[in-house]
């Protein structure tokens, strides 16, 4: 059976759920889609297959990463890709690679405590903010784009902007801002859109 087969082929059904029943705990039935909050989603057999395989072995984890970074970015057309354990741990890494770049002395430094803020729009506040402060960064809501004229650009570590409210909010997709670079980040797949990051230029 090849791997193609694999994910064609039913998953068991008669202990589904069941090592959650074990523990106490009643499964939902999920109307949602992929939902961090609710698991994430039910891999496939090819997955499954694929993650029993790689348990068989070891290896060099920043070398992996580096890998499979290659292997997102040709798959989704993106510049880089990064594996996180969901949404609230892809806004950290994000906040953490507009702060930290790649320099390891300014990664060893995090979180920070509060010297850095991070910009959002006063109507796209969401639930993730607290990953944003668990790097150590303040979160500072705007109510328009001409508020940025007022801030001090070395103070801000990134500028949050949610694609999927861009057509409505009162921060555009393309601020317009002096020394504004963008580093991109991917959303939960629950959402429509995507958080896009902006990095004030050195």
């Amino acid at each position: 059976m090849t791997l193609d087969d694999r994910d064609r082929a039913p998953h068991d059904s008669s202990a589904a759920g069941q090592v959650f029943r074990d523990l106490g705990v009643e499964p939902i039935i999920n109307c949602t889609g992929v939902r961090t909050s609710y698991g994430g989603c039910n891999p496939t057999r090819s997955v499954l297959a694929a993650m029993e395989a790689s348990g068989q072995g070891f290896v060099v984890l920043n070398e992996l990463a580096e890998a499979v970074g290659r292997k997102l970015a040709a798959l989704t057309g993106a510049e880089w890709g990064l594996v996180t354990a969901g949404s609230a741990a892809a806004v950290s890494q994000a906040v953490a690679a507009c702060v930290a770049g790649n320099d390891p002395e300014k990664m060893l430094k995090l979180p920070l405590t509060g010297e850095k803020m991070v910009v959002v729009a006063a109507d796209q506040r969401m639930a993730y903010e607290h990953a944003i402060r668990a790097v150590g960064c303040m979160v500072l809501p705007i109510a328009l784009a001409a508020d940025l004229d007022h801030l001090q650009t070395e103070k801000i570590a990134a500028i949050c902007v949610v694609a999927s409210d861009i057509p409505k909010s009162v921060l555009p997709d393309r601020v317009p801002w002096g020394g504004v670079a963008e580093c991109g980040s991917p959303r939960s797949p629950a959402w429509a859109g995507s958080v896009s990051w902006r990095l004030p230029g050195s």
